[in-house]
């Protein structure tokens, strides 16, 4: 999708993820779209990294079940809690 008036876009890197700095694998992103309108709702996830395989399954989850996303400050992205813990948090 592309980003336009009813859209956003976030991208997140690896390199500022306290587990993917643990892991030493920092290299790669995750780029989301959202719904505008509260209360957000992912439309489609990218995700480039050595773990995407695992954690791409967070993200259909949340996509599948129609889950919205917690509001977060101002034009943040907020947070869904799918699993009792998660290791990519990012928070």
């Amino acid at each position: 999708p592309k980003a336009n008036d009813q859209t956003l876009v976030y991208i997140f890197e690896f390199q500022n993820n306290r587990r993917a700095i643990i892991d030493n694998q920092t290299w790669g992103f995750i780029k989301m779209w959202t719904t505008r309108d509260e209360p957000k709702r992912f439309l489609a996830v990218q995700l480039v990294h050595e773990a995407a395989a695992e954690i791409i399954e967070y993200y259909s989850m949340i996509i599948s079940l129609g889950k919205s996303i917690c509001s977060g400050h101002d034009d943040e992205l907020g947070f869904v809690q799918i699993f009792r813990y998660t290791t990519f948090a990012f928070y």
